[in-house]
């Protein structure tokens, strides 16, 4: 029976930095086989998550990406970097964990790490994720942005979605605390205060005290709540 692998995770949470990771750091070939079986692709990455539900079996291992959803949220695509588009809101997040959890009820075999301890302390995650796939390393994560010889279909798309290959740095971890994207968390946390709870659930937060510094002033509260009933 032919293994298939699939990365999963909300986009901007690291999907691409973990696909490019695979296919320099493993010889995925050698176990795994196409999310898609037209597909020329080693795996696939950051598959849309109710697909897995629906159709995944015994046959699939998933590695699932989580991200401070804060970082998630301020990060920038690297093609809309001088608009300065934010590609994922709160609301999105959520609605892509819920599946996620529906994910795991189904029993699919999956691998969660988080971004952050990928970023800080590559080595171990990548020994991790040897064991869960039954891969030996070809080379350590950390030195995998000097490979030049890659087996991999859509290398193109990924550094592309990477903004290039670099090695592996942690300067947009918290990155979200950042004076600039205040705003943006105000509002986002506005308008799904949940999120509260889900950074609790994920260890990323011990209490809700880091939301007395992002909550709209009485004004903003007002005029959201005038806005919620005429427009």
């Amino acid at each position: 029976m032919s293994l298939k692998l699939a990365v999963l995770g909300n986009p901007r949470s690291g999907t691409c930095l973990l696909s490019y990771l695979l296919a320099t750091g493993f010889d995925i070939r050698e176990k795994y086989g196409s999310y898609y079986p037209e597909s020329k692709s080693i795996f696939m990455y950051r598959v849309g998550m109710e697909l897995v539900r629906m159709h995944g079996d015994s046959s699939y291992r998933c590695l699932m990406t989580i991200r401070d959803p804060r970082d998630v949220t301020t990060s920038v695509h690297p093609a809309h970097a001088t608009l300065g588009t934010f590609m994922r809101s709160f609301r999105a997040w959520v609605e892509n964990y819920k599946i996620y959890k529906r994910v795991l009820k189904k029993g699919i075999p999956v691998f969660e790490y988080k971004y952050e301890d990928l970023v800080t302390n590559p080595a171990k995650v990548q020994a991790e994720i040897a064991e869960f796939l039954d891969l030996e390393i070809k080379c350590p994560f950390d030195q995998c942005h000097l490979v030049k010889d890659i087996d991999y279909v859509a290398l193109d798309q990924l550094t592309f979605e990477m903004g290039g290959v670099s090695p592996l740095f942690t300067t947009s971890v918290g990155r979200w605390k950042q004076d600039k994207y205040k705003e943006r968390i105000v509002t986002q946390l506005a308008e799904v205060p949940q999120m509260a709870d889900y950074l609790i659930e994920l260890g990323y937060e011990q209490d809700k005290e880091w939301t007395k510094d992002y909550q709209l002033t009485e004004w903003e509260q007002d005029y959201d709540k005038w806005k919620n009933e005429n427009v």
